[in-house]
């Protein structure tokens, strides 16, 4: 039980959003910045909460590292945020495994560049 306190507390004292996707592209777990950026997104995917043609990359991503084990590391995305406004980010996505080994999602990490992008 300390460990998992532990867990969430690095994750939701971190500047960058984490979260957990299922095999389907269900959102199954967030950091508290992704979810105070996006609302509740539990259940949800990616075509709930963008546009298409950005929630069809990310969806290709996901299954790219799912079916090679591969990760994604630092890719620039442009995503819309809620409020509309454009973000930039740098997004590392790697296999998420269960006990025996089998990869049963991805772990997802998204840093907003969008400031650097500006300057």
């Amino acid at each position: 039980m300390r460990e998992r306190n532990v867990f969430r507390n690095i994750i939701d004292n971190i500047p960058h959003a984490v979260y957990f996707k299922d095999k389907k592209g269900r959102f199954i777990w967030v950091s508290k910045i992704y979810g105070t950026t996006h609302g509740a997104v539990i259940g949800k995917t990616d075509f709930d909460l963008y546009p298409e043609d950005e929630a069809r990359e990310a969806t290709e991503d996901d299954k790219r590292v799912m079916e090679t084990g591969e990760p994604i590391i630092d890719k620039e995305e442009r995503f819309t945020a809620p409020d509309g406004s454009e973000l930039h980010i740098l997004t590392t996505k790697a296999p998420l495994f269960d006990r025996d080994g089998d990869i049963i999602g991805i772990v997802g990490i998204a840093r907003d560049i969008t400031q650097q992008k500006k300057s």
